[in-house]
């Protein structure tokens, strides 16, 4: 399963799990993570998953960081700015 597929198949979950996500450090932190959402990941997945998300942290200005880690990623101003939707 792509990163697409796999966000995708979380439904509404899926912006809790970025934020989650992001929080991982490891591999074996995410896949944990994605066990509590009922989703399968081989190690591959997982490490091109844990990529994905810190290259995504990593392009987050200070500010929607702040948005993330508050829990509110799914705000209109990161709909807007395209960060999390149409990833």
């Amino acid at each position: 399963m792509g990163i697409d597929k796999f966000f995708e198949a979380l439904g509404e979950k899926r912006e809790e799990f970025i934020c989650r996500g992001m929080q991982c450090s490891s591999v074996d932190e995410l896949l944990l993570l994605a066990r509590e959402y009922e989703k399968t990941l081989d190690t591959k997945q997982a490490a091109e998953l844990l990529e994905f998300l810190k290259a995504l942290q990593a392009r987050l200005p200070d500010e929607e960081l702040g948005k993330v880690a508050g829990g509110k990623i799914g705000s209109p101003a990161s709909r807007e700015d395209g960060i999390i939707e149409g990833m």
